[in-house]
């Protein structure tokens, strides 16, 4: 076999009149090409045609790619993916692989491709932007609500114009809609509830500061199980605030991954929903209770401890509790953003938030805060908490009592699978 030195200064190939076609090349000259790349982008080349898939699985340095891919296919359903996913490459050859496929997203609990849970699939503008963003020699990120609501996206662009001119244009507003809340590798009740989104921004000295609200209706026996799987940081893909993930359960104290779980084994239900009301209203530290209107803000003062928040980026997060009754309980997860000055080129809080992290990841949220201060939520029309029970598309009491049929109608499905 000639070396690839030699290969690589063989003259082109005589009586070609279009474009060489990377197959037609020598396999020694194509592999060695390839040996550039990381094994993600190897195995989606064996994924083009069966000729390259041939050209990999017959050769040892295919052999080996491919099976360093399969190991860790195969490693994950003993172990999650967890927060070192970026660089995972596991990770990143299923989230190349989503490119083609805008209905579903990579779970990080088993490493497989899901369907979104609430359907809706992510618009082609919106990928375009993500694929982009990789050969950009600064990328910008995109906003995205998770896999419950992939139909919304805000690019840096977008959000630059909206600054400059109408701020409405970062407004979304959605009717409650029925969805399942997860996929079934750490959903296994197939919990399903209705969901609702609302975003709103505000400029403050040049700054771009963000608000969204997201919510869940569910019915109360069902908050338990809940919120016992919001312990983990991976039912982000459910209340997505950053690009971290993991901060929702702290917005409880003790935080969901903390607590001592077995308190709950002898409650009922209606004392079980007290109980995480409490959890939430304790790491307020207020004595007010919020009403369906939130928080009234010009009786609470809104200190530096009181909110959740991430430790690499400028997100501040609460989450505050209504008990509907038969009509359901009503879990608010409220983000505050700053998002900097998108004009100032020096100024990297949107990156920070939607793509990378601040210079340095601090300890505690504590610590952040001296740098990167909470943002506080009097700036926005909207105060945290407020309750859309009374909406238009809100579902009636007999709907939410219809979610165990959903509930139902899924586990017979999946076990059908």
């Amino acid at each position: 076999m000639a070396n690839f030195k030699e290969l690589a200064i063989r003259p082109k190939p005589s009586g070609l009149t279009g474009p060489c076609r990377v197959l037609d090349l020598p396999p020694e000259l194509v592999l060695y090409i390839l040996s550039f790349l990381d094994p993600p982008y190897i195995i989606l080349f064996s994924l083009t045609c069966k000729s390259a898939h041939s050209l990999l699985s017959g050769s040892a340095f295919g052999k080996y790619c491919l099976s360093y891919v399969k190991k860790e296919l195969r490693d994950c359903s003993r172990q999650p993916l967890g927060k070192e996913s970026a660089l995972d490459m596991r990770y990143e050859f299923l989230r190349l692989l989503a490119d083609d496929r805008l209905d579903r997203f990579v779970c990080l609990h088993c490493a497989k491709l899901h369907q979104n849970p609430a359907g809706g699939s992510r618009t082609a503008h919106h990928n375009s932007i993500t694929i982009r963003d990789r050969l950009s020699a600064r990328p910008r990120g995109l906003m995205t609500f998770g896999p419950i609501w992939p139909e919304y996206a805000i690019a840096f662009d977008e959000a630059c114009a909206a600054q400059k001119g109408s701020l409405e244009k970062l407004a979304i507003s959605t009717d409650w809609k029925l969805a399942r809340l997860w996929p079934s590798c750490y959903n296994p009740q197939m919990i399903h509830g209705y969901i609702k989104l609302d975003t709103e921004a505000t400029v403050v000295d040049g700054s771009l500061y963000f608000h969204k609200a997201q919510r869940i209706l569910l019915p109360p026996e069902k908050v338990m199980p809940f919120c016992r799987a919001s312990k983990s940081w991976l039912v982000e893909e459910v209340f997505k605030s950053c690009n971290h993930g993991g901060q929702y359960r702290y917005a409880f104290h003790p935080s969901l991954s903390s607590f001592a779980w077995d308190r709950l084994d002898n409650l009922s239900v209606h004392r079980t929903i007290l109980e995480f009301i409490k959890m939430a209203h304790w790491k307020m530290m207020t004595e007010e209770t919020p009403d369906l209107d939130g928080w009234d803000l010009d009786k609470v003062n809104i200190e530096s401890h009181m909110f959740a928040g991430c430790c690499q980026c400028a997100t501040d997060n609460a989450i505050t509790i209504h008990n509907h009754g038969r009509a359901g309980v009503e879990i608010i997860a409220d983000t505050f953003q700053d998002l900097g000055d998108l004009a100032n080129p020096q100024d990297y809080k949107w990156e920070a938030c939607w793509f990378n992290q601040l210079d340095e990841v601090y300890r505690s949220i504590l610590i952040r805060r001296l740098d990167y201060p909470l943002v506080q939520p009097a700036m926005f029309p909207t105060p945290p908490g407020r309750s859309a029970i009374k909406h238009p598309s809100a579902p009636s009491v007999e709907d939410i009592w219809q979610l165990h049929e959903h509930d139902r109608a899924a586990n017979r499905e999946a076990s059908k699978t």
